[in-house]
């Protein structure tokens, strides 16, 4: 076929050749993924304390896409409004900032991770105008602040439970990249390592430092690591009391992890959980779900109680069973794109196998049917058996029903033949055939 468009051939062959032909090429052109599977374990607990005041979520298929995963940690204080907020708005505003990105030009578009911190600021926002409706963004100094607070409703304010906080920290899984997305405002944290032999990375912890820069306009106290002798964080969302309005920090941080084909495993958690675990426990091995986390972490707890106890000689013995702060875990284990294809293959040695052992008793019994078929070995195989009598008794006789005979009736040979009674004697008589009449 020299010189002949072999395309125009095949799409004139067939009258859907041509949409196969375009269909192929699409599967050509486009690179083949490797689908892997996302684990995701939760755990909460309570504590100690008397109520739990921390929430957490987690959103798959977000945004409609099934490749997006967010991952959401509040921890408040003061209460629980605040976290209770955050965790209902959060996730709005940012499925808003999301479609608002498709509208806008692709050349002015911003990353995922500053996405998820604009999502933050309008949380931040709302939640501020919330508590000061027309003055907010007003209030500059402590002079204007203790003014507001003079006249305040304090009924609204306790009703609604404005004084509270919270932390946030939210992970976007992107299976679709293999890459996650981090913002974090406080002390909860979100910690990880991408594959087996790399560094433990983390979010930077807004803890209360030594030596904090002073606020314009506002004065405040740092004493033993608590902000004015309250908060053990230097930024929040919320606490918008008198003593910590203006001191507490908005100043949000956010990462980009690229763990590409390499697997992922990471912990987005309350401080609970690391006021007693360092980043290396949680994630130096493979734990099979977030409960066993915290489980692990109380158990190298109560070792080192024991020790110190050994060490100073005490009979008693604190048992370490509980946590003293509430606990949240969310842990995430993304194998690595090697041991999804070691999975595949091991999951279809396994098939082959099964399926080759089937056929070898199917073998075996397909040539025992052919032996039983011969004469000689069913002679063999199936013994003669007489069939049994069947035997009846006279009981048995007797007590079945006997129907009802009918009534003898002599059949003549001849139809012709007629019974006449007349005066009580009964006259046969054969009537003769009859003529046919000449035409």
């Amino acid at each position: 076929m020299k010189g002949r468009d072999v395309s125009s051939f095949t799409n004139n062959w067939h009258p859907n050749a041509k949409k196969k032909q375009i269909f192929l090429q699409h599967i050509t052109k486009e690179k083949k993924q490797k689908k892997s599977v996302m684990d995701i374990t939760t755990y909460n607990d309570i504590g100690q304390r008397p109520y739990d005041e921390d929430r957490h979520g987690v959103f798959k298929k977000f945004a409609g896409l099934a490749h997006l995963t967010l991952c959401l940690v509040c921890d408040g204080h003061g209460g629980d409004q605040c976290s209770i907020f955050l965790l209902e708005n959060y996730p709005k505003h940012l499925l808003q900032i999301f479609r608002e990105q498709q509208t806008t030009v692709k050349e002015k578009r911003k990353k995922f991770a500053q996405l998820l911190g604009m999502a933050l600021e309008r949380c931040i926002e709302q939640w501020d105008r919330l508590c000061f409706k027309e003055f907010y963004g007003k209030i500059k100094n402590d002079r204007a602040k203790e003014a507001f607070y003079a006249q305040r409703d304090e009924a609204y304010w306790s009703e609604n439970g404005l004084e509270a906080g919270s932390t946030c920290v939210a992970m976007l899984i992107d299976m679709r990249k293999r890459r996650a997305h981090t913002v974090n405002l406080g002390d909860s944290r979100a910690t990880w390592i991408i594959g087996e032999n790399s560094s433990i990375e983390q979010t930077v912890d807004q803890g209360v430092k030594k030596d904090m820069k002073p606020i314009k306009g506002f004065k405040f106290v740092n004493d033993a690591g608590r902000l004015q002798n309250d908060l053990a964080m230097m930024a929040s969302i919320g606490d918008n009391c008198l003593e910590l309005y203006g001191v507490v920090s908005r100043e949000y941080g956010i990462k980009t992890i690229q763990f590409g084909e390499k697997g992922l495993r990471a912990i987005i958690a309350s401080d609970g959980l690391f006021d007693i675990a360092t980043n290396h426990n949680v994630l130096y091995e493979e734990f099979p779900d977030a409960k066993s986390i915290a489980d692990d972490a109380l158990q190298r707890r109560q070792e080192e109680v024991n020790s110190l106890c050994e060490m100073a000689k005490m009979k008693t013995v604190p048992k370490i069973d509980k946590f003293e702060d509430n606990v949240t875990i969310i842990y995430v284990k993304i194998p690595s794109l090697h041991e999804t294809e070691e999975k595949a293959t091991s999951t279809k040695e396994d098939l082959q196998a099964k399926l080759s052992e089937a056929q070898e008793l199917f073998g075996r019994f397909s040539n025992l049917m052919k032996e039983l078929e011969t004469p000689e070995s069913a002679a063999a195989a199936t013994p003669t058996m007489k069939p049994p009598k069947k035997t009846t008794s006279k009981k048995s006789i007797e007590k079945r029903p006997q129907a009802a005979k009918p009534p003898l009736r002599k059949q003549s040979l001849n139809r012709d033949v007629r019974k006449v009674e007349k005066d009580g004697v009964t006259v046969n008589f054969t009537r003769k055939p009859s003529r046919e009449r000449k035409t």
